[in-house]
């Protein structure tokens, strides 16, 4: 469905009339203005094209998009008119609009239109609004109609199954339907929480058990990241005489979660099989658990958690791991090279060597570990598997004051940067080894920093390397975002259902056109305020996101990946704690994804992920009572950039060992200082003993870099070396007393 987009301009300007002129963009002219020529622009010639003049010297698609979305209920105001210049939707948002409007409406209007994205939002909506079974048959039918015209997309499915769902009269009916729906759309529940009532996501989990092996492997992959549990519950039963392929596939998924034994007993018959591809994965699979086994890890703990440098510590409180059997690993290690010379899937060659350099790491092994390590990045240059370990070697040698092995240590930093194309492994690795030359007296470390200096947000090690070379890191600010084309043409449907605020419409609509790609399906995930998922699809689109080297990537879906939200409650948050808007825009985005009511496994709760017990006591020091609401943003906000604050005072400025003290707990912090003091900043850094914190305070140094030169935010810490009250409001020291050190560690 396409349209005239200055006929839909006119139209939603006239409908909105004066009511909504509040909603006009400053920039532009007057209200009134802009609706005379509109309305004489209808008039003249019907189509809006003599519009295009007066786009060009106004803000008319701002003001359409603040009226329209007034219009659909999206702002403040009484729902007015048609908002939209698309036959049916005028009506059908008067219907949607109207609280009094029941199910049995909803579907006769539905059934008055065409197999349509409308029809089935509308189908959709009337779902959600059944109370007596009077009306069940009027949105089964429309239900059934639009499922016989063969739905286009993942959402138009969802909704029409979900709708068939709600109409049917018994429990059979409904599992019937909801397995449809989990073969169709594995992972339905995750794409759009809000579509699925709680029963309903209950039942979706329950029917996802029972289904085809085919359909739980797919909803076992989707969900392998964010609930490793259900995905190995998927995977446990295969039947007899499965496809050989499949039961591979789901041995391999209980071995990413750390189910060994299990795996090992469902690749047994397959290892037994006729020589082939299939055979022989299933014996290299059978060797990658048993190396799992003997080197006591599991791969896949799911969601990232708060308590992980937590539950660290108190692995190493409990006692070290019982030593690795020697004859036990090397004959795992003689199997394991087998393997590896012969045809494999390339899954199974990752896993069998990701499973080696666990193996290696529990045995003390470093030859197992650098072979498995270089092996890795190989089969896989744009990720990190591996990148670690060969660091970690390669920074010994830097810290001793052996030349010869500093110099070997610039080598092996050399050869990571050669190896790995993940932007953020071959800066690190970029960066030590100039400081390894430089260590040497080697004049080749000059070009080396030179190399990282940032074209955008400078990340720590473009920070460090302008230090170095006795330069600014400030980048040069982003380009302007591309004004919104003045055009002639007919404009996408989906495009305009998003810009009127229409969510559901737009992805239905995208998914008609054929037009869903990644950038319009994060604006329409943006437009949910589901972060999580417009980061995540985007980056998978723009791996540079995140690093310096991102300032090629489109600026409006640069905001997209950095989103932010309650500025305003930031900015004062930030003026009363001393702290840097931009810097906290910086944690948040690492912490949450400005996810308000996100709660980690370790009770971390809203913006800042700000520890109950830690709410109560600077609520408390406030003079406040009782137990504060964390979900909500301000409280959150507030709470949260005081602690920070607390934390730079006592750290006296330094923001690295402030954002240390956030994420793994103060007197950790303060210990790592005492026992370190040696080093130098960038040293100290690596020198954390948490993996997660380092890359924390990376990470979040960097979130801060990017707010500041997207929102015109104040800087962030300027200074390379991130010296005593980098982290502030200029002109405006921390107006709260530090928290002492007796506090409990492990976070907030």
């Amino acid at each position: 469905m396409a349209f005239p987009t200055r006929s839909l301009v006119a139209a939603t300007l006239i409908a909105a009339a004066a009511g909504f002129s509040s909603f006009a963009s400053p920039a532009g002219p007057d209200p009134g203005s802009l609706l005379r020529e509109a309305r004489r622009s209808l008039r003249e010639d019907g189509d809006g094209s003599s519009l295009t003049a007066l786009g060009r010297r106004s803000s008319l698609w701002e003001a359409r998009v603040s009226l329209a979305r007034a219009a659909n209920g999206d702002s403040s105001g009484p729902p007015a008119g048609p908002a939209l210049g698309i036959p049916g939707v005028d009506a059908w948002l008067a219907l949607r609009n109207d609280p009094k409007t029941d199910a049995a409406a909803l579907a006769r209007f539905a059934a008055t239109l065409p197999p349509s994205p409308l029809a089935v939002e509308a189908t959709g909506e009337a779902s959600s609004r059944l109370r007596t079974p009077s009306e069940r048959p009027a949105v089964r039918d429309a239900a059934a109609r639009l499922l016989a015209s063969g739905p286009s997309g993942p959402r138009e499915r969802t909704v029409l199954l979900l709708a068939r769902l709600r109409t049917e009269k018994d429990d059979a009916g409904r599992r019937a339907a909801m397995g449809e729906l989990v073969s169709a759309v594995p992972d339905a529940p995750e794409r759009d929480p809000a579509q699925f009532r709680a029963d309903e996501a209950i039942l979706f989990r329950a029917a996802a058990l029972q289904a085809p092996l085919r359909a739980r492997i797919a909803r076992a992959k989707a969900v392998l990241g964010i609930h490793p549990d259900e995905s190995a519950a998927l995977v446990q039963r295969v039947a007899e005489g499965a496809p050989p392929e499949e039961a591979l596939a789901a041995a391999e998924l209980l071995l990413a979660t750390g189910r060994a034994l299990e795996c090992e007993r469902m690749l047994a018959p397959l290892g037994r099989g006729e020589p082939g591809t299939v055979a022989e994965s299933a014996r290299a699979l059978s060797t990658a658990a048993s190396l799992q086994r003997l080197s006591g890890s599991r791969p896949h703990g799911g969601k990232h958690s708060r308590s992980s440098a937590r539950t660290t510590r108190s692995a190493r409180v409990k006692g070290a791991r019982a030593p690795v059997p020697k004859g036990e690993l090397d004959r795992c290690l003689r199997e394991a090279e087998g393997h590896l010379a012969r045809e494999l899937r390339p899954s199974v060659r990752q896993r069998l060597l990701s499973e080696l350099l666990r193996a290696g790491r529990a045995a003390d092994r470093p030859d197992v570990v650098r072979s498995a390590a270089l092996r890795l990045s190989e089969a896989d240059p744009g990720g990190t598997a591996g990148s670690e370990d060969l660091f970690q070697a390669a920074f010994a040698g830097y810290r001793t004051r052996d030349p010869g092995l500093v110099r070997e240590s610039a080598r092996g930093f050399g050869e990571i940067a050669a190896r790995y194309q993940n932007v953020s492994v071959r800066r690190r690795a970029v960066y030590w080894e100039a400081r390894a030359l430089q260590k040497a007296e080697d004049p080749a470390a000059r070009a080396l920093f030179a190399s990282l200096l940032p074209s955008t947000s400078p990340d720590l090690y473009g920070r460090w390397s302008a230090d170095s070379l006795g330069v600014d890191p400030t980048p040069a600010p982003p380009l302007a975002a591309e004004a919104w084309p003045v055009e002639d043409a007919p404009a996408a449907a989906s495009r305009e259902y998003l810009a009127a605020g229409l969510d559901g419409l737009a992805e239905l609509a995208a998914e008609a056109e054929g037009s869903l790609d990644r950038p319009f399906a994060a604006r329409i995930a943006s437009e949910r305020r589901d972060f999580r998922r417009v980061a995540s699809g985007l980056k998978g689109l723009h791996p540079a996101l995140g690093t310096p080297e991102e300032g090629g990537v489109p600026l409006d879906e640069r905001k997209l990946f950095y989103p932010v939200a309650h500025l305003r409650i930031l900015k004062e948050a930030g003026r009363q704690a001393g702290v840097s808007p931009a810097l906290l825009c910086g944690l948040i985005r690492q912490e949450s994804l400005f996810q308000d009511r996100i709660v980690s496994r370790a009770g971390a709760v809203g913006l800042m992920q700000v520890m109950p017990a830690t709410g109560k006591l600077l609520l408390r020091r406030e003079g406040g009572r009782g137990r504060p609401d964390l979900s909500a943003p301000a409280e959150n906000i507030r709470l949260g950039s005081q602690f920070l604050g607390r934390l730079l005072v006592l750290f006296e400025g330094d923001v690295v060992a402030a954002l240390v003290a956030y994420n793994a707990g103060p007197s950790r912090a303060l210990r790592w200082k005492k026992e370190n003091a040696d080093l130098a900043p960038d040293e100290w850094v690596e020198a954390i003993p948490f993996a997660e914190t380092r890359e924390y305070v990376k990470r979040v140094l960097f979130f801060s870099g990017a707010y500041a030169a997207l929102y015109d935010l104040p800087d962030p810490p300027g200074s390379s070396r991130l010296t005593a009250g980098d982290a502030g409001v200029p002109g405006i020291r921390p107006a709260v007393a530090p928290v002492g050190p007796s506090r409990p560690s492990g976070g907030r």
